[in-house]
């Protein structure tokens, strides 16, 4: 066992050490996956301009009138009243209708009629929905309580008149909203250090970058296996005293080490020159890391036992990078895409390590959370090498 993998560490180093020999290895591992970081994280990095939201108020109830309030709170949204909706009016900006009755339909405890119109399919379309969809609930909060609030006052004392239930009523809700908007007691307070606050822009673009880059160094293993057997060196090693087992986890080590290393200098350059938090948790980023880069690099081990020349190998590296970036949410958020998209894209490896590396970045996840992705990347990892041993040529 100690001589096998001596013999697989010389293999990885030796594969290692004659990559990182050449120059352009540097410019391509390390030069265009920060250039493009750096290029996306500027774009993505800017503060958007607010949204337009243009409201009509048909119901013009005190309950609309703080509907209308919470949008305005609402961060990104900038919202413009106007009497009636009209062409010059909207200019095809999204429209919101508060229908006449909206009010007394909530306070009644009953489903008010909303309007939301001329919505893009894009992420701006999506904060929109989001945004009233917030506002909404806080009002709708507001008026449960106050209406809870009267029915009890009503059964200590009832009101001599529905104007005096309806004034009740009115103060109540006065005096929900507030507290509904800001509660006064929570369970816990935690506020950030200024280490654990995302860059905006970078810790968005560096997780995809890191992901598009390095699935195409390891899916490179395939152009590995398929020249070496092109210039017979597969065969030359068999000669000698060495397995072939031995041969075939010293090629992918080297390869999979590569891909370590491109991805550590990737995470220490984000960190030191764009400001990314790479999370709270170095174990979890290290468990996110190791996992995909298995799952990538025995996917390049399955390619190379498809494809059955150099240029065959290196198509295949190039559509498949691109096709599991771009499908996993290496190039944009799966959010604001359909239900069925996303469901479809769960069978990728993509997608469950930007998962891991989402939950590291953006919301501090710890290893326990990473888990889930960490075993699903692992359990491709084993079906690739599953798939590859049994079609993998030496000759």
């Amino acid at each position: 066992m100690a001589a096998m993998l001596r013999r697989i560490s010389s293999i990885a180093r030796t594969d290692l050490r004659i990559e990182l020999r050449d120059r352009s290895t540097w410019l391509f591992y390390l030069g265009l996956p920060l250039l493009f970081t750096a290029i996306l994280g500027v774009a993505t990095g800017s503060s958007p301009s607010p949204l337009r939201l243009v409201v009509v108020d048909a119901d013009q109830s005190a309950v609309s009138r703080a509907l209308i309030s919470n949008l305005d709170a609402q961060h990104g949204l900038a919202t413009e009243t106007v009497d009636a909706a009209s062409p010059d009016a909207t200019s095809g900006a999204p429209l919101l209708t508060i229908a006449s009755g909206f009010g007394a339909d909530l306070l009644a405890g009953n489903v008010p009629t909303l309007g939301l119109a001329n919505l893009t399919s894009d992420a701006n379309g999506v904060v929109v929905r989001q945004s009233v969809g917030s506002a909404v609930d806080e009002v709708a909060a507001a008026a449960t309580a106050a209406r809870i609030a009267t029915q009890a006052a009503s059964q200590i004392r009832p009101f001599g008149s529905a104007s005096a239930q309806a004034a009740y009523l009115a103060s109540a809700l006065d005096l929900a909203q507030p507290l509904i908007a800001a509660p006064a007691a929570v369970t816990r307070a935690e506020t950030a250090s200024a280490a654990d606050v995302p860059s905006s822009g970078f810790s968005e673009s560096s997780p995809g970058e890191l992901v598009t880059w390095t699935l195409i160094t390891l899916l490179g293993v395939s152009e590995v296996f398929i020249s070496e057997r092109l210039w017979g060196t597969l065969r030359r090693l068999l000669v000698t005293p060495t397995s072939r087992a031995t041969i075939v986890i010293g090629k992918i080590t080297g390869r999979y080490m590569l891909g370590l290393l491109q991805m550590a200098l990737l995470i220490g350059v984000g960190a030191a020159v764009f400001g990314v938090s790479w999370g709270r948790s170095p174990v979890a980023l290290v468990l996110v890391v190791l996992a995909f880069a298995l799952a990538a690099v025995a996917l390049g081990v399955l390619l190379a036992s498809v494809a059955r020349t150099r240029a065959q190998a290196t198509q295949l590296t190039i559509l498949a990078s691109m096709l599991l970036a771009s499908l996993g949410g290496a190039w944009f958020p799966l959010d604001i895409t359909p239900a069925a998209f996303r469901a479809i894209a769960q069978v990728l490896p993509t997608t469950w390590a930007m998962s891991g590396f989402n939950d590291v970045i953006l919301r501090g996840a710890g290893p326990l959370t990473v888990l889930p992705a960490v075993a699903v990347l692992c359990g491709f990892a084993a079906l690739f090498f599953a798939l590859a041993v049994r079609r993998l040529r030496f000759d």
